[in-house]
């Protein structure tokens, strides 16, 4: 083998390592940031979460029938399911709904990401990003790497593998893998009112707000901020901001009712966002 040949040959192969290595949902850039870092415990935010829906049997054959997660609670007109520490309740409604109903994502164990692309292979299709065209998005600020899909009630999913959480397993995927519901959207007029209350309620606040690389830029966004942490995520969005991975403008959601792990005395009603949080 000549020299020139030779130095092809580990081009090409180092070529299909590095991208091996990017599907198998763990960047080795992202792992190399936390390299020096603790991995975040996992501390499930969201017990519950309680959204409205259209096509209830479709919903109930899509997340049981198809993804196998179990069933809480099967009624007419609603339906509970389990995703991990976090149950979902889908009240049926017969109100037009808008075009992304509600946006929510689900943590997965951070060396998964690829398992779960497999996992989702004739289940339901992956949505591919509109710039990119491909189907992984990787938010280098959040250390994370993301999939998504529509349900049938019009809902935007996520599964998202968050490498600063100490949550990696062995095994093949499955439903069990669904740790969490770990995002939220809220679709609101005014992104920072809506921080300044879920600061003032619940004591969180915009993602890297103390970090001078993140927060200057992301906390001061108007249209879009990420309110808490790895374990649970209040996705801000301003109405008529478009939805990532689509061509969408965000409506404001319908109502939600989440339930936290936090010790609130009582439920409360958000002021600027179509939310109660108990």
């Amino acid at each position: 083998m000549t020299d020139s040949s030779r130095r092809q040959f580990i081009k090409q192969t180092s070529l299909w390592a590095a991208a091996h290595t990017f599907l198998a949902g763990a960047s080795t850039h992202a792992q190399a940031q936390n390299s020096d870092s603790a991995k975040l415990a996992p501390q499930t935010r969201f017990a519950k979460l309680q959204l409205k829906a259209n096509r209830l049997d479709e919903m109930r054959r899509f997340y049981h029938k198809t993804l196998g997660c179990p069933l809480v609670d099967d009624c007419a007109d609603s339906l509970a399911l389990q995703f991990g520490e976090t149950t979902i309740e889908f009240a049926e409604t017969e109100q037009e709904l808008s075009r992304v109903v509600y946006h929510f994502a689900f943590n997965i164990p951070e060396n998964k990401l690829s398992a779960a692309i497999e996992w989702m292979r004739g289940k339901a299709p992956l949505i591919d990003h509109l710039a990119t065209g491909s189907h992984i998005v990787h938010f280098e600020w959040l250390n994370a790497h993301s999939i998504y899909f529509w349900d049938p009630s019009g809902n935007l999913v996520e599964f998202i593998a968050h490498h600063r959480l100490d949550n990696a397993s062995r095994g093949d995927f499955g439903p069990d893998d669904l740790l969490c519901a770990s995002e939220i959207g809220l679709v609101v007029p005014d992104v920072g009112a809506t921080n300044q209350e879920l600061k003032d309620l619940l004591k969180i606040d915009c993602y890297g707000v103390n970090d001078a690389a993140v927060g200057e830029q992301r906390c001061k966004n108007a249209q879009f901020r990420a309110v808490g942490d790895p374990n649970g995520f209040f996705i801000v969005v301003r109405n008529q901001r478009t939805w990532l991975m689509t061509d969408i403008k965000a409506e404001e959601n319908p109502p939600v009712h989440v339930v936290t792990n936090d010790d609130l005395a009582e439920p409360v009603t958000l002021k600027t966002a179509n939310a109660v949080i108990s």
